[in-house]
């Protein structure tokens, strides 16, 4: 029996309007994301990546269409998304429990001790609980900002860009725990980015997007071969320059077409 969608976007339209301008950001975008899957949406900057992730986390409103969480219309922020930013906003004067407990007080919940420490643990975060953002690595900082998403239990998480400020080995690195924890948690994703080998190692599916207006213009499925390995397993296996090159030539096709 298929998964149900945890995620749909039905015919998505936005435009910012001014009084000099109305600019089209996104047009007629449609797709679903299955119930505990992993989706990267791929895309050159300028496309309305960004964006269109946070009309799905209900931050905007679309022009026209839908978005839809677990059959229901998204209609503002949900408690059932979480969303890590490409910052970790880590506020400096708490400490990393401290900052993880602020999920908690912005929802006026009350807090669980146990989970925190267990999430710490799992993130290897938990002997840096009570040290400050100032003390700690780009992607120790990352993790922390993992740990505050995944704390309040989302169903869904929205992450955008989020190692995109980091060095290339913490990337790989962070990438693989980001998968794993998910993957253990069985979390739905959303994943923004602009880079191939990233979403072709973490994604059950890539969804392209093109730009002038943004929009989905290709959906590609690792092979079973690909699909069933780790992230950074799945960079040395044969399939993995293959997939890369087909999504390459799209993406040079797309981006030589004139804007719409």
């Amino acid at each position: 029996m298929p998964a149900r969608a945890a995620i749909e976007v039905d015919h998505l339209t936005l435009a910012f309007i001014s009084r000099e301008k109305a600019t089209l950001v996104l047009r007629d975008v449609t797709f679903s994301v299955p119930e505990g899957s992993f989706v990267a949406l791929l895309g050159p900057s300028g496309c309305g990546k960004s964006t269109l992730l946070h009309t799905i986390a209900g931050l905007l409103m679309p022009t026209r269409g839908e978005v839809r969480l677990f059959g229901q219309p998204v209609r503002g922020p949900s408690p059932a998304v979480g969303i890590m930013f490409q910052q970790d906003y880590l506020l400096p004067w708490r400490t990393v429990a401290g900052n993880v407990r602020l999920a908690w007080e912005l929802r006026r919940e009350r807090p669980q001790p146990e989970r925190l420490y267990a999430l710490l643990e799992e993130v290897d975060l938990r002997d840096a609980a009570h040290r400050h953002p100032h003390e700690l690595s780009g992607g120790m900082r990352q993790r922390a900002a993992l740990v505050r998403t995944l704390v309040t239990d989302p169903a869904v998480l929205l992450l955008d860009e989020p190692f995109s400020a980091l060095d290339y080995t913490t990337r790989l690195r962070l990438g693989e725990l980001v998968h794993t924890v998910l993957r253990r948690h069985r979390k739905t994703a959303l994943f923004v980015t602009h880079d191939i080998p990233e979403a072709i190692s973490l994604a059950d599916q890539i969804l392209l997007m093109g730009r002038n207006p943004g929009r989905i213009v290709a959906s590609f499925i690792p092979p079973p071969e690909l699909a069933q390995k780790p992230p950074l397993a799945r960079r040395t296996d044969p399939a993995f320059p293959r997939l890369f090159q087909e999504i390459w030539e799209e993406m040079k096709r797309v981006e030589d077409e004139r804007p719409a």
